[in-house]
């Protein structure tokens, strides 16, 4: 059975690298299984070969998971969906933009009953865009910093994470806004594209990077100070009450009724 054939395998494709892609099409067909175990033990050597750092077994067992990829996409969602993961989507209107196999938003709220060894399952998605966490969803670390690292421009925002709602760049002045999100705090507080932001409370000149990293600090509902600079060098001095982006993905301000406005209002008070 392929309980056992799986091990046999893995052990003749390592004994022979140059040799070994009959081996990995074998583990690609116990995959297929309806066994979701024994499926998952194929899924999981292929996975370990990748790791390998053996040349030809490294690459041959890499192009069988992409054989497979849009299988392993499917399960993969639907398992994360059976531990109360819930997929959120954007509008979007990007070219090739295939929305069966992109998940714009992963959120896991007090409906997500997995543990980390689950969200891992995550790196079997074609394509993953954000992580939402909510507060007391506890996940380590190291497995945000791993689907990071295969997700090169994955976002992971909390439900206590604090937004602006703009688009900026690196400036000699700080940050340029590329663009401002309709409806968001900066919006509101007279922010515009073409702007430069040359300083957010006591962050003088910050760069998108350090800018970024000060607002991930911010709660929603709390208020920071912005200098901007218009380039016609009119200068504009604001105080902004942050807005949130859990489970949407675009920045929209806070109402006293908003659940969120609730929740940072409580943890402010911890």
């Amino acid at each position: 059975s392929g309980r056992y054939a799986v091990p046999k395998l893995v052990s003749a494709a390592k004994s022979d690298p140059s040799n070994a892609r009959p081996y990995l099409d074998a583990l690609g067909e116990i995959l297929l299984s309806d066994d979701a175990e024994v499926a998952e033990l194929a899924d999981n050597a292929l996975v370990e070969m990748t790791d390998s750092n053996i040349p030809n077994l490294t690459s041959a067992s890499q192009h069988v998971l992409v054989e497979h990829g849009v299988l392993r996409h499917t399960r993969a969602l639907n398992a994360l969906e059976a531990l109360g993961a819930v997929r959120g989507t954007l509008n979007r209107n990007e070219p090739n933009y295939d929305a069966a196999y992109t998940v714009d938003l992963l959120i896991l709220d007090q409906r997500w009953k997995g543990t980390d060894v689950d969200l891992a399952l995550a790196g079997r998605l074609i394509k993953l865009g954000a992580v939402h966490i909510d507060r007391g969803s506890e996940v380590n670390p190291q497995v945000l910093a791993k689907l990071r690292q295969q997700f090169g421009r994955l976002t992971v925002r909390y439900r206590t994470t604090g937004c602006l709602g703009i688009y900026g760049t690196d400036a000699p002045y700080g940050v340029f806004l590329q663009s401002v999100v309709p409806g968001s705090p900066a919006e509101q507080a007279g922010l515009r594209q073409g702007d430069f932001i040359v300083r957010v409370d006591n962050l003088q000149r910050p760069s998108m990077t350090q800018l970024v990293e000060y607002l991930e600090k911010q709660t929603p509902g709390g208020r920071i100070q912005i200098a901007a600079q218009r380039s016609s060098g009119r200068r504009l001095l604001t105080k902004v009450a942050l807005g949130t982006d859990f489970g949407t993905g675009t920045c929209a301000c806070l109402s006293e009724s908003t659940p969120t406005a609730a929740s940072a209002r409580l943890d402010a008070a911890r």
